[in-house]
């Protein structure tokens, strides 16, 4: 069972790097090396060369110890070095807002900079939350790529969500951010 989860969580994380565009594509599409660059900074993660997790039970447990996550921005949310403290682990930022794992629940979450309110719920757990960021990722390369946002593709992206995603507790916040429903209030209703 252990080494299933290991391969599942190098299988996860290659997915995610292979959504990740190199130099080449952006020239292609016309554009310059300092752009490309520009935006491949925001992609940057380092995999341990050797994963470990042969005795580790949780996915959280593998990533924290085999990811490190230099500036990797997707979909405006920032994952950075994840901090355990008490009943969360903090594992990025949205602006002002903090990206945390509730340690009661698993779930993923944004909370206001005081950690006193959720605002939104966007994930029932870390895996899922990692599954989706390849959908993200190439929602956000088709502007990088000088593609428009048209609601069909916002309309695409958000039902591959919701093949990763089924409660829409969790799919608010993609539905919100894709401007496919109308601003509302926050997710204090689930704290």
């Amino acid at each position: 069972m252990i080494k299933l989860q290991k391969m599942e969580f190098i299988d996860k994380m290659n997915e995610i790097k292979s959504q990740i565009p190199v130099v080449k594509d952006f020239v292609n599409k016309g554009f310059d090396d300092d752009y490309a660059n520009a935006i491949l900074n925001e992609y940057q993660f380092e995999l341990c060369n050797d994963v470990k997790g042969q005795n580790q039970s949780s996915f959280l447990s593998q990533l924290i110890n085999n990811v490190k996550f230099n500036n990797f921005t997707f979909f405006g949310l920032s994952l950075s070095e994840f901090k355990e403290y008490e009943d969360y682990v903090l594992i990025g930022f949205r602006d002002v807002e903090n990206l945390i794992i509730l340690k009661e629940t698993g779930e993923v979450a944004l909370v206001d900079e005081l950690f006193s309110d959720i605002l939104y719920l966007i994930s029932p757990n870390i895996e899922t939350f990692i599954d989706i960021i390849p959908v993200l990722i190439k929602y956000d390369l088709m502007g990088y790529f000088g593609e428009k946002y048209t609601v069909e593709k916002k309309m695409k992206t958000y039902a591959e969500l919701e093949t990763l995603i089924s409660d829409d507790k969790y799919l608010f916040f993609y539905k919100y951010s894709l401007g496919l429903s109308p601003a509302g209030s926050s997710m204090a209703r689930y704290s």
